[in-house]
């Protein structure tokens, strides 16, 4: 797990933009088309700690942004401290 701070963010989340989609990424809040709707037709409708869960990753504070999908990897907002941070998973 990776942590880049508040100067750097921008910076990524512009890059994303302008990379080449994949049916499965998730590049922004919403998703690609804005619409909140995935194309995948095997996604839970329901999850919790239990259940439809295949993993979970230590935050060092709250998250306030929707997480961002490019290939493999996963992009999220959290806090620490007093600073703003963006974590790739």
């Amino acid at each position: 797990m990776k942590m880049i701070h508040t100067p750097l963010i921008a910076t990524l989340f512009a890059s994303l933009l302008f990379c080449p989609l994949k049916a499965d990424d998730w590049p922004q809040w919403r998703g690609a088309d804005l619409k909140s709707v995935s194309g995948e037709d095997s996604v839970p409708a329901e999850w919790n700690k239990e259940k439809n869960l295949l993993w979970r990753v230590p935050m060092p504070g709250p998250a306030g942004s929707s997480p961002c999908v490019s290939g493999s990897n996963v992009f999220v907002t959290s806090v620490e401290d007093e600073a703003l941070v963006l974590m790739c998973i």
